[in-house]
């Protein structure tokens, strides 16, 4: 396939960065002394960044020295983040040899021996001075667009006609939504997304103005009228226009609304056909609570005409999922506030029970008394249903229903702090099925699902509900045992091995198949998540060296 010129200048544009990105890092080690970390070896490029001397540069106390007085606490707490936590990334100014100081980001990893108690520090940092000089510059642009683009009356935009007659917006404030009624990212893709909501009597004349307008480069400038429903408005716009390289004209310009105020009549026809035909349910109750009007969408998703909602209490669908003190909490808001927004489990008139996403609304008169409750709902109750299905593919295991590997290592995460934070233990045994493969191919794959579903329901039986079943993968099982189940660890094991070696039938044959089990203790053998699960796993492969359906402690093997 040919390549380009541009894709080969892009390509080697490419390479010259991550080449002068490599070239600008700072390789070093360290090693803990005095409770301090101390440089041992620093990169050969130190001296063409920073102008200081590889010598100059792991002499004890050196680094921390040239460091921004300003940092200095930033860089005593990373100090005990990154042995405690075993890496760190973070940013601090530091000295170079003119004199100057440069924002660097300094990235560090803890590596420890098992077998030794020195401690060895792998680190990396970057002069990313330029980097924070140009975010804070394009912060500060982007805030100050913002603030322009939210006060101005209108909407702000550059609109680009191509040569093949295509047309979009590459920019349009958020105002776009007031104006045309779709979103930036919609006008964005096709023009027409928004021109479809122009009133047809005026379209053609602003597409005839708008190419008037790119051939004689002059200032587009028209007053015309969008629909949306039974809503129109009148807007003017103003854009100058500019010829691009490539032949396509680009305007930048302002829309604004110049309707009129609605007569009343107007308002309340409108007002009349949003009820009446929105997609979402509306329910109107008096101060008291008391439904006095609901609209068809109403009807269409509870099931309840509006004879027989009109004159029920605004409860009266309750499901029973939400308890007092959920309902006491939305009156306590719309009371506060006027206004509660949340979601809801409804009884529709079928029994089923569904769920809202409500809005409710207090309609307050000129003295501030409430006069209506207004709530628009609609039914997500499909949507809540496609949640509970990817939150179940996410953190769990599709054959065997155990927590997977993510949830497993979550789990284990908050096992870990709150052990250590209230001085308890935790236990994980890491275990493997003996001879699994074997199953697989004699009585095939399905025959294996069927075994590994008996086992993930054996150890599930011999476990407390506080503690943690998981299937990882393949044929290998993870227990994450809490305080009360570690302090009998040992008979929960023996028990574990008796029921994995009872048989399980298999297209008519008894089949008995052993395990493996590995096993380490915070914190006595591991202090992280991580460490506990490897030190685990190790022990497991150790117990399967021995001969299988062995069970191998972690400190047994270090001794």
């Amino acid at each position: 396939m040919k390549q380009t010129k541009a894709g080969t200048s892009s390509h080697i544009t490419r390479q010259r960065n991550l080449e002068q990105e490599r070239a600008a890092a700072v390789l070093y080690t360290m090693f803990i002394h005095n409770d301090e970390p101390v440089a041992n070896w620093v990169s050969d490029n130190l001296t063409e960044i920073t102008g200081w001397s590889r010598e100059q540069a792991i002499q004890p106390g050196w680094w921390s020295a040239h460091i921004h007085p300003d940092d200095q606490k930033v860089e005593a707490q990373a100090n005990d983040d990154l042995l405690s936590q075993g890496y760190l990334t973070y940013e601090y100014r530091f000295q170079f040899a003119d004199g100057s100081y440069h924002w660097i980001r300094d990235e560090m990893r803890v590596l420890r021996d098992p077998s030794s108690t020195d401690i060895q520090i792998l680190g990396v940092w970057r002069d990313v001075s330029q980097e924070r000089a140009m975010n804070t510059l394009l912060h500060q642009q982007n805030e100050r667009l913002q603030l322009f683009t939210q006060n101005v009356p209108g909407m702000l935009y550059e609109f680009v006609l191509e040569p093949d007659g295509r047309m979009y917006f590459p920019f349009a404030s958020d105002r776009i939504q007031d104006i045309y009624g779709v979103t930036a990212a919609q006008a964005r893709e096709d023009a027409f997304n928004a021109a479809q909501n122009i009133h047809p009597d005026d379209l053609d004349e602003v597409l005839r103005t708008i190419n008037a307008s790119a051939e004689q480069l002059t200032i587009w400038r028209l007053e015309y009228r969008v629909k949306f429903a039974d809503t129109e408005r009148w807007l003017r716009g103003e854009a100058h226009p500019a010829r691009k390289a490539n032949g396509a004209t680009v305007w930048h310009g302002y829309i604004m609304d110049i309707t009129n105020e609605k007569k009343a009549e107007r308002e309340l026809r409108l007002a009349s056909s949003v009820f009446e035909h929105t997609h979402e349910g509306i329910m109107i109750t008096d101060p008291n609570d008391i439904i006095i009007e609901v609209n068809p969408t109403f009807t269409r998703i509870t099931g309840y005409s509006r004879e027989e909602a009109v004159g029920q209490p605004g409860r009266f669908m309750a499901s029973g999922h939400h308890d007092e003190a959920f309902l006491q909490d939305i009156w306590r808001n719309l009371k506060q506030h006027g206004f509660w927004q949340g979601e809801i489990w409804n009884r529709n008139k079928r029994g089923e029970i569904y769920c809202e996403r409500k809005t409710i609304s207090a309609v307050h008169d000129e003295q501030g008394n409430v006069l209506q409750y207004v709530g628009l709902f609609s039914d997500i109750t499909q949507l809540k249903l496609q949640q509970q299905r990817l939150e179940q593919l996410a953190h769990y295991d599709s054959l065997t229903g155990l927590p997977n590997r993510t949830l497993l290592n979550d789990r284990l995460y908050m096992a870990v702090e709150s052990a250590r934070r209230n001085n308890t233990k935790v236990t994980v045994v890491y275990l493997d099925l003996d001879d699994f493969k074997p199953v697989n191919d004699q009585y095939g794959h399905a025959a294996g699902d069927y075994l590994l579903e008996a086992i993930a329901e054996r150890l599930t039986a011999c476990v407390r509900r506080s503690d943690t079943v998981a299937r990882i993968g393949g044929d290998e099982f993870v227990l994450l045992l809490l305080n009360e189940s570690v302090n009998g660890y040992q008979v929960l094991l023996q028990r574990l091995q008796t029921e994995l070696m009872q048989p399980v039938v298999l297209e008519g044959a008894s089949m008995v198949i052993s395990s493996s089990l590995g096993v380490a203790h915070f914190p006595t053998d591991a202090d992280t998540p991580e460490l506990l699960l490897r030190y685990a796993d190790q022990a497991m492969y150790a117990a399967k060296q021995q001969g299988k359906n062995k069970v191998m402690e972690y400190r047994k093997l270090t001794n």
